[in-house]
């Protein structure tokens, strides 16, 4: 082998340094923002799907008051 050839400084890095230590009050932050991140995303679920509800409902009752009404056939005779 040719000592004189081999490049031995590509084997010399920097000493190792680790990254700095994250405060315990940052991390308890992170949790609760990660927390309310996911109640907002299930508060946008819910709330996609009342007003499609919602959306609904006011589309049945807008029908049943343009006049052509449904009679009810319920007597208390026949609930009972």
């Amino acid at each position: 082998m040719d000592w004189e050839n081999y490049n031995a400084s590509r084997f010399h890095f920097e000493e190792y340094q680790p990254p700095p230590r994250v405060s315990k009050s940052l991390n308890v932050a992170h949790k609760n923002i990660g927390s309310m991140s996911a109640w907002n995303k299930f508060q946008d679920k819910m709330l996609e799907k009342y007003g499609k509800a919602i959306a609904a409902i006011q589309a049945v009752l807008s029908c049943s008051s343009s006049g052509t009404t449904m009679v009810r056939e319920n007597r208390l005779e026949d609930v009972v």
